[in-house]
C-alpha cells in the first residue's frame, strides 16, 4: 500500500497523473493536509475510484516550524520519539488513521521537516517505507535533499540500513534533464507529461470542471 501526501492543488494534479500513468493497479491512501482548502474536492476526488482512501489531516506546514526552529534540547526531546509528536500534532493515533503499518512507499512533496518525523516514527514501529519526491516546482529540480534531511537533527548513521538517506528511492520529475540536484543522492526519474490523455483529461474536468473560454474577438 502507497500513502501520497498532498499540500497543495498541484500536489494533487501530480498524485493523479502518478497513479493513472505509473501505479495503476497500486492501492493508494490519499492524505490531504490543511495547507489548503481541498473540501470542495474530496467528494469528487472519491467519486474518481482512484484511492482506496482519502483522509484529511488538520496539520498544516507551519505546524513543523516547533520542530524546524526549537532549541537543541526541544529538539532532542522530540527526536526521542517523533511518533509521540506528531500524534499530538494531529491529535490522533497516525499509525491507526494512515494504515501505517501496511505502508511499503510514500510520495510527497519537498517537505523534509515532516517527512523526517514520519519516516522516523515509522521505523520505531518497524516499517521501514521507500520515499518517493515529486514535482513541486522549480524547487524541486535545485534544491539538494540530503542537507535539509541532515537538518532535521537525526542522527542518521545510528539507523543503519533503516536510515533515511538509504531509503530515498526517486525524485519524479517533468523535465528530469533539467535538474541540478540530486543526481548523486538517488535517481532522477521522469513523470508522464500531462497532454490529451483522455482517462487524464476526463477525471481532471471531473474534478475542477470544464473553464469557459473566452469567445475570441
Amino acid at each position: 500500500m502507497i500513502l501520497f501526501r498532498c499540500s497543495t492543488f498541484y500536489h494533487v494534479i501530480n498524485t493523479i497523473n502518478i497513479k493513472v500513468n505509473l501505479l495503476p493497479k497500486e492501492e493508494i491512501i490519499l492524505v490531504l493536509n490543511s495547507d489548503s482548502n481541498f473540501k470542495p474536492l474530496i467528494s469528487k476526488l472519491r467519486d474518481c475510484n482512484l484511492f482506496s482512501k482519502i483522509i484529511c489531516s488538520s496539520l498544516k506546514t507551519p505546524d513543523m516550524n516547533e520542530f524546524w526552529y526549537s532549541d537543541s534540547e526541544k529538539r532532542e526531546t522530540i527526536l526521542e520519539n517523533p511518533l509521540e509528536y506528531l500524534n499530538k500534532l494531529e491529535g490522533c493515533d497516525i499509525f491507526e488513521k494512515y494504515s501505517l503499518q501496511k505502508i511499503t512507499d510514500i510520495y510527497f512533496g519537498m517537505d523534509f521537516p515532516y517527512i523526517s518525523l514520519l519516516y522516523y516514527a515509522m521505523v520505531g514501529k518497524g516499517v521501514v517505507p521507500e520515499l518517493h519526491v515529486f514535482d513541486e516546482g522549480s524547487a524541486s529540480y535545485a534544491l539538494e535533499i540530503k542537507p535539509w534531511l541532515n537538518r532535521s537533527g537525526f542522527q542518521h548513521e545510528t539507523y543503519g540500513d533503516a536510515s533515511i538517506l538509504k531509503h530515498f528511492k526517486e525524485v519524479l520529475l517533468y523535465e528530469p534533464d533539467l535538474a541540478v540536484a540530486n543526481r548523486d543522492f538517488c535517481k532522477i526519474n521522469p513523470i508522464p507529461k500531462i497532454n490529451s490523455n483522455t482517462v487524464l483529461k476526463k477525471i481532471y474536468n471531473s474534478i475542477w470542471g470544464v473553464p469557459d473560454l473566452p469567445k475570441q474577438k
